[in-house]
């Protein structure tokens, strides 16, 4: 039997137009209901995934959240980090060097603040669909050579692509997690540290075995994450990378209620 549930949100628990599904959210509290606890397990900040937890009625003692793609884990009611894992600064001014080679939009997570020199539309966008107010500076530099959360870059994923090879090939990659967790976001995490290892953290410390856990993605960001637990679900809609790893595909996609498809199935 399945004791606990990660989830990540964007492309898997949201449907594109970053809305949560009824249906989604009414297996959910099934789950809740036969004793199964539901993780999001995210890319977005800790007050990003404050509002969903509050939506799904995940706001309760010995309930927990994996943000920052696993750099922070922490309890739902009293927001006590159990791990928080941070970018270091001279990283930080590494990857601002790469990325100021290239057009893209920029912008830097401080724990529960979202920077950027430039508010484009873009990232106005960005931070209204992640429920985070955003802060302009004008030496994002100075900024990001303290220790940050994490460091992403926004545009096509042409130009992206062209990033991350540029990392691998200076050795910045040796340093520094580099991946996409979505088509056109690129991601600057601390290095070693993802949703696997978040998963794993948090299975230890709250005592559940691995089999005992489903995990659900769509992204690179993901696969670490479901390649760590007994039941790793790609939706339908995910990369191909993913869907090669996982031990079940959904039929329906992030639009039409793949998660409450892995509930019904599993729960």
């Amino acid at each position: 039997m399945y004791k606990i549930i990660f989830c990540d949100l964007d492309g898997t628990l949201l449907k594109d137009d970053k809305t949560l599904p009824e249906e989604n959210a009414k297996a959910i509290s099934y789950a809740l209901s036969k004793g199964v606890k539901f993780v999001l397990c995210s890319g977005r900040s800790n007050m990003s995934l404050d509002v969903l937890n509050e939506q799904l009625g995940l706001v309760k003692e010995n309930n927990y959240t994996v943000a920052f793609n696993g750099s922070t884990i922490y309890e739902n009611v009293s927001k006590k980090k159990l791990v928080n894992h941070l970018l270091k600064g001279e990283y930080g001014s590494e990857v601002l060097d790469i990325l100021r080679q290239y057009p893209v939009n920029v912008l830097a997570y401080e724990n529960e603040k979202l920077w950027c020199d430039k508010p484009t539309d873009r990232i106005k966008r960005y931070a209204k669909n992640s429920f985070i107010p955003y802060y302009v500076t004008e030496d994002l530099r100075e900024l990001v050579s303290q220790d940050f959360s994490k460091i992403i870059a926004i545009s096509d994923n042409e130009k992206l692509s062209q990033i991350q090879q540029a990392c691998n090939s200076c050795g910045l990659t040796e340093k520094v997690g580099v991946f996409f967790s979505g088509e056109d976001i690129l991601e600057f995490n601390p290095y070693n540290i993802d949703k696997g290892t978040g998963v794993k953290d948090l299975l230890e410390k709250i005592n559940i075995d691995p089999s005992e856990a489903i995990a659900i993605g769509d992204n690179f960001n993901d696969i670490p994450m479901i390649e760590n637990v007994g039941m790793g679900v790609a939706v339908k809609n995910g990369v191909d990378e993913i869907k090669s790893v996982a031990n079940y595909v959904t039929e329906n996609d992030n639009n039409h209620n793949a998660v409450a498809e892995v509930i019904q199935k599993f729960i």
